[in-house]
């Protein structure tokens, strides 16, 4: 009985670790995050909103890089960055973060709407700047949202 056991323990943690292996990036990206976000003093909140912008598995080494972005209600927080690199067998290499802590409290909601859209604000820039144009300019990007700490008194 006791070699029943041991081989169906081995199965499932053979099973278990294929599985873990077989996981998106982005699976990974965030079970990585969910587990290490108290070290760098990150609330829930603030790994709840996040997208990867960018990922790629090295031929040479075969590390895999993922690099995202923080959000804040769906906008990019300006340099509120990640990168994640890790072997196939889901070995953490390295992993840097610019995730702003405690983010909500940070932005005052006299912050959170804006009170004009992304085409007024290249408007009123282009009429601030002497830019006449006869084609209507038109934004490229999604909006980001720049946060800025507070200066020391």
């Amino acid at each position: 009985m006791n070699f029943i056991m041991k081989n169906l323990a081995r199965a499932i943690c053979f099973f278990s670790l294929t599985a873990l292996m077989a996981q998106s990036n982005d699976v990974k990206t965030k079970l990585y995050i969910e587990q290490t976000a108290s070290q760098y003093n990150l609330s829930e909140s603030d790994i709840q909103d996040w997208i990867i912008t960018a990922q790629h598995t090295s031929k040479q080494s075969g590390i895999t890089h993922v690099y995202g972005i923080q959000q804040f209600e769906g906008i990019e927080v300006h340099n509120a960055t990640f990168g994640l690199h890790f072997f196939k067998q889901n070995k953490v290499v390295a992993f840097d973060t610019k995730f702003i802590s405690d983010l909500s409290d940070k932005i005052s909601s006299s912050n959170r709407s804006a009170s004009v859209s992304a085409e007024q604000a290249l408007d009123l820039a282009a009429k601030e700047l002497g830019i006449t144009s006869e084609v209507k300019l038109e934004t490229l990007s999604a909006p980001c949202l720049l946060y800025t700490s507070p200066s020391p008194r």
